[in-house]
């Protein structure tokens, strides 16, 4: 009878190493004999954060969404995204990007299968519920009033924030990128509390002005026929709205800018067709 040796967690390495390192971990078990692969563990619920902002910096936006902790895998994902954007720093004039903060979403790097969201509803996937991290952060980087470079919607509504102020990521194809235009540097953190998220912006001084996000121009979309729901194609089609994001800056309470925040997002759900008598 082959013995299987024990094998720790897969390493987490530099980039630059990681498929060597884990390519080393995999072989291992194979020559063994072994039947299969044991998957890393949960990430332990995440206790409070050392202090990472500077002495007299303050507090220029921040946001929280909620999840269900009872989600273990997702909850887990959200733990490790958040770990990784905890105490970033932002230069000034730097382009940021979430992607490249939390890593890929993979084995190699601690991420668990859990659903995510799709056209067709939710499926499994590595990473599942890091897109509620970019979310929660998206709308704090909005407050602090950075430049928005990328952001893409879901593919449907989510429920833990109100349609067009969601930020869905992919490894590869949809990333979350801001510009710091401040001439100042700002730190990020992100802490969770059970099944709450808060993601804050800090810098040395506050802002000249205050920053107001609101959602408008709610438009029906009519159904489209590409997008049709394949299960039932006689009786279901997508229908949906376009929503528009802004970001108003007031100053002694007046509006002096108004800024229209990336394209109009499209949000499909399925509706109902009339049945056509015969």
């Amino acid at each position: 009878m082959v013995r299987c040796p024990s094998v720790p967690t897969p390493p987490v390495a530099p980039s630059s190493v990681r498929a060597a390192a884990f390519a080393r971990w995999l072989t291992g078990f194979i020559i063994a004999g072994c039947a299969s692969v044991p998957t890393p563990p949960l990430v332990p619920p995440a206790t409070a954060p050392a202090p990472v902002v500077p002495a007299g910096w303050v507090l220029l936006g921040a946001y929280t969404t909620s999840f269900n902790d009872n989600e273990l895998e997702r909850s887990a994902n959200i733990r490790l995204a958040a770990e990784r954007l905890h105490g970033v720093t932002i230069e000034p004039g730097a382009i940021w990007s979430f992607n490249r903060t939390v890593g890929r979403r993979d084995v190699l790097n601690g991420y668990r299968i859990a659903p995510t969201l799709t056209l067709q509803g939710k499926e499994p996937a590595l990473g599942g519920g890091v897109c509620q991290v970019s979310t929660t952060v998206f709308n704090a980087l909005l407050l602090a009033d950075l430049g928005i470079e990328e952001r893409h919607p879901h593919s449907r509504p989510v429920r833990y924030v109100a349609l067009g102020r969601d930020a869905a990521v992919d490894w590869g194809s949809k990333d979350l990128k801001v510009k710091n235009h401040h001439p100042f540097p700002l730190k990020i953190t992100a802490q969770v509390d059970g099944g709450r998220l808060t993601t804050r912006l800090f810098g040395p001084r506050a802002l000249v002005h205050d920053v107001v996000i609101e959602v408008g121009d709610l438009e029906p979309a009519a159904p489209r026929k590409e997008l049709q729901v394949l299960e039932s194609p006689d009786d279901l089609a997508v229908g949906g709205v376009w929503v528009k994001l802004y970001r108003k800056r007031m100053k002694d309470g007046s509006v002096f800018e108004v800024e229209r925040v990336g394209k109009p997002s499209f949000y499909p759900w399925k509706v109902k067709v009339p049945v056509k008598p015969r």
